[in-house]
């Protein structure tokens, strides 16, 4: 049987940064503020829940000088 999910983004991390630090060649000459924002992907569905995780935990937001708005739990 075929089960149906709904996704969920959760945004848990912001870098504010200008795009330059965001593209081997920038689009546009003018270094604007680019933000990247970071987020978990939670697919839900009757039975169960799954967790997808891309991105980086608090000692990488640390060593990146990124805020880490929420800090994931080991296991």
């Amino acid at each position: 049987m075929t089960e149906t999910y709904k996704l969920y983004a959760v945004k848990y991390g912001t870098h504010p940064r200008p795009q330059s630090q965001n593209f081997l060649q920038p689009p546009d000459p003018h270094d604007a503020p680019y933000p990247i924002d970071y987020y978990v992907w939670a697919c839900v569905s009757e039975n169960r829940t799954v967790v997808v995780d891309t991105g980086f935990d608090a000692d990488a937001a640390r060593e990146r000088a990124a805020p880490c708005i929420a800090a994931r739990r080991k296991g």
